[in-house]
């Protein structure tokens, strides 16, 4: 009879496919650090603040009417250029302000023809106490003194008129030319030299003075700008403030002009902060070194204020430094393929670069970065499946859950 012995034979199989599964099924992990590195080198090193604004005209001039009347001969449109003394349009009084001129020219005659007088009766009282004075001592004083003291009380009053109608006069002839100064007003001209960029009123609107009734209902009738004196104000974030000096150079965008950058420069910064939602920022005017024509009035602009600017200086990327709890500033310097710390001193900074001023020199490599890169390396073999193994072929087909093993005795 033949004697099948299994289980030792079963035993020594297991063992086997394991021995072997640890043999062939391998997985290696190695950490192989990448380094990435910059090199020290000299430059050119600018750090800036950023604003927020709109475009503003520095010189502008608001048009209303100084008489009333009905506007006639409006001349000019939004859009037109126009020379400073330039007529804009006429303003129709139905000639009340010629009759007021006329008046004040006949009260100025009036006022000459009284001085005229008065001048005359000086002049004959004058003569009367002369000539009575000069008999009065002929005569052996045949003239009382009451006589020559009621003559010489004539020449003083005749004085007195002459010098009240010099001044009635002089009045007179004030009233006349502010009476003809204000009748040209009816001519409204352009105060500035620019562009019209407003046009409230038409003709036949009833205008008064120092307003508008008209069509618009808008004080400024016209309004004038001179748009080469366009410039931008900007908020600045409170903590940037005190870097804003004026004269320090600027570069100015625009949301509505793409792939536009004017330069400009400070010129003027505010003092009194403004609080918007709890955030304090203050302004700062940019004018503009040249104007685009594609820049108007009110638009958005941001501008980048240069606030410092370093030439020949060495510098590191910013990600390269390495600040400690007690402000000690460190970098890694890769030498023969390993990093070492290496302490610096660091100077201005942007949002991209920062300025060593001692610790490197130009041509240093320091690691601005570390990538672990994992290798796995893999072979295939029996893998391991609950109670059962599961081999690439020996015995067993795949997904077998025995070791193929079998004696016979």
């Amino acid at each position: 009879m033949r004697k099948k012995v299994v289980i030792p034979f079963v035993i020594a199989g297991i063992a086997f496919v394991a021995l072997m599964i640890l043999l062939n099924r391998s997985k290696t992990v190695d950490e192989v650090p990448t380094y990435q590195t910059a090199t020290v080198a000299k430059g050119t090193l600018v750090t800036s603040v950023e604003g927020t604004g709109n475009v503003e005209v520095g010189a502008t001039s608001s048009i209303s009417p100084s008489v009333s009347g009905k506007v006639t001969s409006l001349k000019v449109k939004v859009g037109d250029v126009v020379k400073k003394g330039q007529t804009l349009y006429y303003i129709d009084d139905d000639g009340e302000l010629d009759t007021v001129v006329t008046k004040s020219s006949v009260s100025v005659e009036q006022s000459k023809q009284s001085l005229e007088n008065s001048r005359a009766a000086l002049l004959k009282a004058q003569n009367d106490y002369n000539d009575t004075n000069t008999q009065n001592s002929e005569d052996d004083a045949s003239v009382t003194d009451a006589e020559l003291a009621l003559l010489q009380q004539q020449v003083v009053a005749a004085q007195a008129k002459v010098s009240s109608d010099e001044q009635s006069l002089k009045y007179s002839e004030e009233d006349n030319a502010l009476q003809i100064k204000n009748a040209a007003k009816r001519r409204v001209t352009a105060s500035v030299a620019g562009t019209v960029t407003a046009v409230n009123l038409a003709n036949g609107d009833e205008v008064t003075a120092g307003g508008n009734s008209g069509s618009s209902g808008d004080e400024s009738t016209i309004v004038i700008d001179d748009l080469s004196t366009m410039q931008t104000t900007v908020a600045i974030n409170e903590v940037d403030a005190s870097k804003v000096k004026v004269g320090q150079k600027a570069s100015i965008t625009f949301d509505a002009v793409e792939d536009l950058t004017l330069t400009g420069k400070v010129s003027e910064v505010g003092y009194n902060g403004t609080i918007t939602s709890g955030v304090v920022t203050y302004s700062a005017v940019i004018v503009f070194d040249s104007i685009d024509a594609r820049v108007l009035p009110s638009m958005t602009a941001t501008a980048s204020i240069t606030t410092e600017a370093k030439t020949d200086v060495l510098t590191v990327p910013t990600t390269a430094i390495e600040t400690s709890d007690d402000g000690t500033s460190t970098v890694s310097i890769l030498e023969g393929g390993n990093p070492r710390q290496q302490i610096v001193t660091t100077g201005i900074s942007n949002d991209t670069d920062t300025e060593i001023t001692s610790g490197l020199k130009e041509g240093d490599t320091v690691v601005t970065g570390t990538v672990s890169n994992t290798n796995t390396a893999e072979t295939s073999g029996a893998e391991i499946r609950g109670a059962g193994v599961i081999t690439g072929g020996m015995g067993g087909g795949p997904g077998s859950a025995e070791a193929g093993f079998r004696v016979a005795m």
